[in-house]
C-alpha cells in the first residue's frame, strides 16, 4: 500500500500539468512559448481593413517574434492555403516599415526587432523598395511559399494574421 500514494501523487501531478497548458480556440495555432495564437483570415482585404477586422474579432494584428513563431505562422499558412486551395502567396503580417523611424514598426505595440534571417541580409534592398513606392511606409507581407518578409503595398487585397491570447487550460 506504500506504493499507492506515490502513484496517486504522481498521476495527480501529470494530470496538472497536462491540464494547465495553454490552448487555443478551435483553428488558430499556438505559438512557441504558449503565450499567443495566431488565426489566419483566408479572405482578402487591404492593410487597414484587416487590422480592422482583427479588432472587431477581440484580435490584434500578429507581430512575429523569433524565427519560431516565423516558422509556427508560415507552416500555418502554407497548410491553410493548401487545405483551402488559395491562390495566393501572401498574408499580411502587422507590421509597417516606417522611413520616418527608420524600422519595422508593429502596429500592435509590440517592440519586437525580429526579422527573418535571408530578409535581414536584404533589408537595406527591400524596404528602401517600399519607402520609395509607397510614400514612406510599406505594409508588411508574409510570402508563405518561403517564410521571408516583404514590403508591399498597403492597398492590396490579401489574406491577414491576426494574434489573440492564449487559454489557460486550467482544472477548475
Amino acid at each position: 500500500m506504500e506504493f499507492f500514494p506515490h502513484l496517486l501523487f504522481f498521476v495527480l501531478l501529470t494530470a496538472t500539468a497536462i491540464w494547465s497548458k495553454p490552448i487555443c480556440a478551435p483553428g488558430a495555432v499556438l505559438n512557441h512559448s504558449g503565450s499567443k495564437c495566431f488565426y489566419i483570415f483566408p479572405v482578402f482585404y487591404d492593410f487597414d481593413t484587416a487590422d480592422g477586422i482583427c479588432k472587431v474579432r477581440s484580435l490584434r494584428f500578429a507581430s512575429i517574434d523569433n524565427a519560431e513563431d516565423n516558422k509556427i505562422a508560415w507552416d500555418y499558412a502554407l497548410q491553410h492555403f493548401k487545405h483551402l486551395g488559395e491562390t495566393t502567396t501572401f498574408i499580411w503580417l502587422g507590421g509597417f516599415f516606417d522611413n520616418v523611424k527608420k524600422k519595422l514598426v508593429w502596429v500592435n505595440g509590440s517592440n519586437s526587432t525580429f526579422i527573418p534571417s535571408v530578409a535581414k541580409e536584404k533589408q537595406a534592398t527591400l524596404m528602401p523598395a517600399g519607402f520609395e513606392s509607397h510614400k514612406g511606409m510599406g505594409c508588411l507581407a508574409m510570402n508563405v511559399e518561403i517564410g521571408l518578409w516583404f514590403s508591399t503595398d498597403c492597398t492590396t487585397p490579401i489574406p491577414f494574421l491576426c494574434e489573440g491570447e492564449s487559454i489557460n487550460n486550467e482544472a477548475e
